[in-house]
């Protein structure tokens, strides 16, 4: 579900939250069950989402709200079925006490890395209308590039708008390159990222967007922090165009013993917790998409720090 990034609001309520974990190898001896957010401000509404599998592969995300009883009552959920390295998501709205299909992902799989997905808007069961596609390019598990089709003139056919292209130098990703197309028909750098390190830690990333005068202007600057080699906070700093200022927000993280992230929190004592049960899964090829996973900051069962926050082969 990507419209471009309405997915993400219908999926997560975390932040830049498929990866290049292969979703059909058993490793790691626990999987995500319980991903759930609790807000200080009562304007924010508390969320949970459980994680259901079929032997080891991701079958159900249910996302629950708290009601005005303070209980949790089912809001949404995505069905997933697999066809060898093909799989097909539906995201489903509860609507009158009845489910009621809203969106579709069609994701296709490499050497476990995902090459293509083909969003669409649902209109009852069996009715659908593309208004998206992502393809993806690798070399070897790195990320090197993405181009995105999409319906942009809402009568479902598909064109070229923009693509990335995402640069490394010895072994590290030092920059990502989005380039628009342009209403003269020419393909321009508009978007970039920087990435920064020290040592082998990713320390951080700017992001910039080209300005009216063809001049670069910092967005957005990330800052990690590290506790051996786990990130325990990341510092955002937001440029606000209007005063021409900075602000600044922080996110905690933290840890259990194995080093799988367990909670995360801000300067607002936000709160956002991640419990595990027993058992192989693949949840995170289906949680995360591959340009989301190249900025370190910590995710599911990881400390981050790497240009991936998932391993090849370590599923969960």
């Amino acid at each position: 579900m990507k419209t471009l990034n309405f997915l993400l609001l219908i999926l997560m309520v975390f932040p830049l939250l498929s990866s290049c974990e292969k979703i059909r190898d058993n490793i790691n001896k626990q999987r995500i069950k319980v991903y759930q957010g609790e807000y200080s401000d009562e304007d924010g509404v508390d969320f949970r989402y459980t994680f259901d599998y079929n032997d080891d592969k991701l079958s159900r995300t249910t996302n629950f709200h708290k009601d005005d009883n303070d209980e949790w009552k089912e809001i949404r959920k995505s069905e997933i079925s697999y066809n060898g390295d093909q799989v097909t998501q539906i995201w489903y709205d509860m609507e009158s006490e009845d489910w009621v299909p809203k969106y579709k992902a069609d994701l296709i799989y490499e050497n476990g890395l995902m090459v293509k997905g083909t969003y669409y808007y649902c209109f009852g069961e069996d009715e659908t209308a593309v208004y998206a596609e992502w393809s993806y390019q690798y070399s070897g598990d790195d990320l090197i590039a993405y181009q995105i089709h999409s319906d942009t003139a809402n009568n479902q056919v598909l064109v070229y708008v923009e693509e990335g292209e995402y640069i490394y130098q010895i072994g590290k990703l030092t920059e990502i390159d989005y380039n628009v197309l342009t209403f003269s028909g020419e393909w321009q750098i508009r978007h970039k990222e920087n990435f920064t390190y020290s040592e082998d830690k990713m320390s951080g990333w700017i992001y910039s967007k080209l300005t009216e005068d063809d001049e670069w202007q910092e967005q957005t600057r990330c800052e990690y922090t590290y506790d051996d080699d786990r990130i325990s906070e990341a510092i955002y700093h937001y440029w606000i165009s209007q005063t021409e200022s900075w602000t600044e927000h922080t996110i905690h993280y933290g840890y259990d013993l194995k080093g799988y992230m367990i909670e995360r929190t801000d300067e607002d004592n936000n709160i956002f917790t991640y419990e595990y049960e027993d058992g192989s899964g693949n949840a995170r090829s289906l949680w995360y998409y591959p340009e989301e996973m190249v900025y370190g900051q910590p995710q599911l069962k990881n400390a981050g720090g790497t240009r991936y926050l998932g391993v090849p082969g370590q599923e969960f």
